[in-house]
């Protein structure tokens, strides 16, 4: 029986019988407990599960709303047919299990195992959500366990989409720059000169005006957004970069003793020069909270941190020298960084 033709036979509307204890001394329940049986049964082969659909079908035409029979014909029907037939047995579930939470708690022990032994990797966004609708129909305990392992894939998903997405976009955006400096080659020495001297300026203007929120945005538009990279090249870059361990060490000095806005310029001025070592920035929001800056100044440091890391989650693992970790666990807390991938 193809799943279309089983599936217009389950939404039909039978009459319910008044006496369903008699039902449950059929032959048609006795053949379809036999197979079910078999699950847990040392000797007793392995079920078909066929035989727990048709009969199963017999007894639902019969007016039948056991729980025993809904969930083993649900059962029956991933067995049989895979993924569809799961998708198809949840929302059967959802539609004809009244009460029973013995037997609902059954199928989905049985579902769980199937999960084990089957990834879910390969099953596309639209039937993840699918089965995550006909789920949360569902009202048993121990649901949550089938939900959990669905909504995880449906972040990766998306996450694989996004990166994708993201990716496409910087490999365009990187062949019209080359195509640029293809016809104009002093196009990027002018634009690294032009860079550095802005570069100079915004340092000599933050030291005057610490907690000048258009400077800071400002420049993190010009460390992070000024060229587009591919997620690769940013780890070249991060990798090639040696820090300098003496000036970060003399800027936390100067945090350690509390002349927070000497350090603030420290831990500034080396992140221009390290734009991508992502403990600088949580020194400098530190320092810039000791300070007592306004609060619209960190949310806006914040979230272009988050910014950057949502477009390149790579940099979760990224390394100095393939050595030294760009952000730490307490910087990771600080910003709410990378949660969504380890959630």
């Amino acid at each position: 029986m193809q799943l279309s033709e089983l599936i217009k036979i389950l939404q039909e509307d039978y009459p319910v019988a008044e006496d369903q204890k008699s039902l449950r001394y059929s032959d048609e329940y006795e053949l379809l407990e036999t197979e079910i049986q078999k699950l847990t049964s040392l000797h007793g082969g392995k079920p078909d599960h066929q035989i727990v659909i048709d009969n199963g079908i017999v007894l639902l035409k019969q007016g039948s709303t056991q729980p025993y029979v809904v969930t083993a014909i649900a059962y029956a029907m991933l067995e049989q047919y895979a993924w569809p037939g799961f998708l198809e047995g949840i929302r059967f579930v959802g539609s004809h299990l009244k009460g029973g939470d013995q037997f609902g708690q059954w199928l989905v022990e049985r579902y769980q195992r199937y999960l084990d032994a089957h990834p879910i990797n390969g099953l596309g966004k639209d039937f993840i959500a699918k089965i995550l609708e006909a789920l949360k129909t569902w009202n048993l305990d121990g649901v949550i366990t089938l939900i959990r392992p669905f909504e995880d894939q449906k972040k990766r998903v998306k996450l694989e989409e996004d990166a994708r997405e993201r990716q496409t976009k910087l490999d365009e955006e990187k062949r019209q720059r080359e195509a640029e400096a293809a016809l104009n080659p002093t196009i990027i020495q002018e634009n690294e000169e032009i860079f550095e001297a802005r570069e100079d300026a915004y340092l000599d203007f933050i030291k005057q005006n610490p907690f000048e929120f258009s400077a800071y945005k400002y420049s993190r538009a010009e460390m992070w957004w000024r060229l587009p990279l591919s997620a690769q090249e940013l780890l070249n870059i991060i990798d090639d970069h040696n820090l300098d361990w003496e000036g970060y060490s003399a800027a936390l000095k100067l945090k350690a003793t509390q002349k927070y806005e000497e350090a603030l310029i420290a831990f500034e001025t080396l992140a221009h020069a390290y734009p991508y070592f992502l403990e600088l920035q949580w020194h400098i929001c530190d320092c810039l909270e000791a300070l007592n800056a306004d609060e619209a100044l960190l949310t806006m440091l914040k979230n272009e941190c988050r910014e950057l890391c949502s477009r390149y989650p790579e940099l979760e693992n990224a390394k100095i020298d393939n050595t030294y970790l760009i952000c730490s666990k307490q910087a990771k807390a600080y910003f709410g960084i990378f949660q969504m991938l380890n959630s």
